[in-house]
């Protein structure tokens, strides 16, 4: 595979242009183009950027970002537009998701005793045949120790949260669930509740020497559980790993009835 690079920038006072052009042979992606530029003046800020990816068909991307910081004030707003096929081009990970259109705005005000954040997305898909919509308030003491959030998409809930460093204790009112966070002997722990369904759920972590991740949960109405279990081992340059059972990525309902499963994997840096 070969490949071409080629970047220019450009600043002048509180405004910076950028141009980036990759070009690749042998490969589905043929090339990509992307323009941005960014605009500092405190506390207001703003960025814009649009790409284009040749495949088989054309790849777009635009978003417009404006941003407002002079605490204890906050704001956020993003508006965006990207293709299912677009990839931010040597970039490890997207801080704009692909297959999305619409806008997202955040907002942190002050009170007299704490503070006061709302939380608007509205997204759908590019065929606009699905929503990823949200929308929550947050109230939070001057410590940030304690919190109050009021959500009503995408699912409802009530939650009264207290945090402490690693120590954290939810309570769903609406949904009726309750959650533990907290560190015994070093060993990270979380403790889930769903109490109208009957579930619970304990994960550890700890990383004495080899890296250990033990799931355990037990669904008491339907009389079933599901365990998994993951050993890793880290070197200088590779790291090798062990895995029982699925993984069920944190959600307390997942993993239920599935298939025993055991994996081996390894991976190396050159």
């Amino acid at each position: 595979m070969q490949s071409s690079f080629l970047q220019g920038l450009f600043n002048w006072g509180p405004l910076g242009l950028g141009a980036l052009y990759v070009g690749f042979n042998g490969l589905d992606l043929k090339d990509a183009f992307v323009w941005q530029g960014e605009w500092s003046a405190q506390p207001w800020g703003a960025l814009f950027g649009f790409g284009i990816q040749r495949r088989s068909d054309l790849a777009q991307a635009k978003v417009l970002e404006i941003v407002f910081n002079k605490k204890p004030w906050q704001a956020n707003f993003v508006l965006q537009k990207i293709d299912s096929e677009f990839i931010s081009p040597l970039a490890a990970t997207n801080k704009y998701t692909p297959n999305r259109r619409g806008w997202h705005l955040q907002l942190k005000l002050p009170l007299k005793k704490g503070y006061v954040s709302f939380n608007r997305r509205k997204h759908t898909n590019i065929e606009k045949t699905k929503t990823y919509n949200q929308l929550s308030s947050k109230l939070s003491s001057l410590s940030g120790k304690t919190e109050v959030e009021w959500r009503l998409e995408p699912t409802s809930a009530l939650i009264l949260r207290y945090l402490d460093g690693k120590t954290q204790v939810q309570i769903d009112l609406i949904r009726q669930s309750l959650r533990f966070d907290g560190i015994y002997r070093r060993a990270d722990y979380r403790l889930s509740f769903d109490v109208p369904r009957k579930i619970a759920r304990l994960e550890l972590r700890f990383s004495p020497q080899l890296q250990w991740r033990i799931i355990g949960k037990r669904d008491f109405r339907e009389k079933r559980s599901h365990y998994s279990l993951l050993i890793r081992k880290k070197m200088k340059n590779a790291a090798v790993q062990l895995e029982i059972g699925a993984y069920d990525r944190g959600n307390i309902y997942a993993g239920f009835n599935t298939p025993f499963k055991l994996g081996i994997s390894w991976e190396w840096r050159f």
